[in-house]
């Protein structure tokens, strides 16, 4: 049986590559462990939390290093981005709609023969509550596309 020889420039390749890979994955464990521990395969959320974390990151090294020209204006992008993920992360349209100001105001009850719980509105607030979940599914939309619009543009935070 003759022997395979692989061409020496490979061998050169593989271990240069490999110490600026375990440097920089090193690196990168350190930087993003608590992001990458959080992580589970099941939530979008997640992948949402690593984009809020990697955009901060970017705006900081834009800010402080300069290494990039970039315009205020795409500062600003980002720094959109990041609010925009958070409130996305937080959940808290129906909040930021007006239900802390009615949530006194609705009380759950348990129906016992069907052992189930409803919900018991004092009166007027049943309306004032579905124009705010209509209201904070709106925001929520709105929000997101406004996100979409953001990040069609990411290319051009990095030239």
């Amino acid at each position: 049986m003759k022997k395979i020889e692989i061409p020496r420039i490979f061998y050169c390749f593989f271990w240069k590559n490999l110490y600026y890979d375990i440097k920089w994955g090193i690196w990168a464990l350190i930087k993003y462990f608590r992001v990458v521990t959080k992580m589970r395969p099941w939530d979008s959320d997640y992948i949402l939390e690593m984009m809020r974390f990697q955009l901060g990151v970017l705006k900081n090294n834009l800010e402080n290093y300069k290494l990039i020209e970039s315009s205020p204006e795409e500062i600003k992008n980002i720094n959109r981005a990041i609010e925009l993920l958070k409130n996305k992360l937080e959940d808290d349209f129906l909040d930021r709609c007006g239900y802390e100001e009615i949530s006194d105001k609705i009380k759950l009850q348990k129906i016992e023969e069907k052992n189930q719980y409803e919900f018991v509105y004092e009166e007027g607030i049943e309306e004032k509550y579905e124009k705010i979940i209509k209201d904070s599914s709106a925001l929520e939309e709105k929000e997101w596309n406004e996100l979409i619009e953001l990040l069609k543009s990411m290319r051009n935070w990095w030239n």
